[in-house]
């Protein structure tokens, strides 16, 4: 009888651990949650409004977006096809095809600066040494290709043009063929604007050339990529630098067009250059 009272008395005593234990650990939890709901209550904000995601800790790629006046309003989903990427701005016909017959000019142009070469040894010369102070280099390329026969196969009078209104000197000719009292004439682009040409020799130079019937100033361009390219090759390979800015068409040419806004950008904007048709 003694053992089994014993027994009992062992029993309860582990019950009222137990209890006391639970107890315990509720109080404690209540606690704990007591100081978040009071600085909730200060922020004006409940442990019921807060996100799931601040109690649970989850990384900021897996959050729930916030909700209220003041949140980001997430963007649409993409339709099949779509894509967030901005497309370049839609040219109207008549532009686009203006710029590919200018690029097939300035194509053509080419091939004859180096038809030219093959005949006299040189490319055609930017200037015409007589002191022209507009449209310089396209007049004297006109002139050169034209008196060396290789202007033939520009027929069509839209790309040949006087739109400064000035003309050779008395007793001017050029490789054999009397030029004197004619017309300076340029070459246009498609939009009846004079190009912009200069020989490797002149790179250093400017030119004022009257596009849309205003002045001006033209310079060649530098190849940005082929500037980084010279530098790493010095400062890798230990090649000795080479002097002065690497230009396109290096010991070549440079033609471009003023494009259809008829404003001269040097090659940028939307000019129609040489360099970017052969690069």
């Amino acid at each position: 009888m003694d053992k089994a009272k014993a027994t009992y008395l062992l029993v309860a005593a582990n019950v009222v651990v137990l209890v006391g234990a639970s107890v315990f650990l509720v109080l404690s939890l209540v606690g704990e949650e007591a100081p978040r709901e009071e600085g909730a209550a200060a922020r004006g904000t409940s442990a019921a409004a807060r996100p799931v995601h601040a109690a649970r800790g989850l990384p900021p790629e897996e959050r729930r977006p916030a909700e209220g006046p003041g949140a980001a309003v997430p963007p649409p989903p993409l339709l099949p096809g779509e894509s967030r990427v901005p497309e370049p701005p839609v040219l109207p016909a008549d532009t686009l095809k203006k710029r590919r017959r200018t690029r097939w000019l300035i194509k053509r142009l080419e091939l004859a600066v180096e038809l030219y070469r093959a005949r006299t040894g040189h490319y055609p010369p930017s200037t015409l040494g007589e002191g022209n102070a507009v449209n310089e280099g396209v007049e004297a390329l006109a002139a050169h290709l034209g008196a060396a026969g290789l202007l033939d196969w520009l027929d069509d009078p839209a790309y040949l043009g006087n739109t400064d209104g000035d003309a050779f000197p008395e007793g001017f000719s050029l490789l054999g063929k009397p030029l004197g009292g004619g017309e300076r004439r340029e070459i246009l682009d498609a939009w009846g604007n004079p190009l912009v040409y200069f020989r490797s020799d002149r790179y250093a130079s400017r030119q004022t050339c009257r596009i849309s019937g205003e002045d001006q100033v033209a310079v060649p361009q530098v190849s940005r990529l082929a500037e980084e390219y010279r530098t790493r090759r010095v400062l890798e390979e230990k090649m000795p630098a080479r002097r002065g800015p690497e230009y396109h068409g290096r010991d070549f040419v440079q033609i471009w067009s003023a494009g259809p806004d008829g404003r001269n950008e040097n090659g940028g904007g939307d000019d129609v250059t040489s360099w970017n048709i052969r690069e």
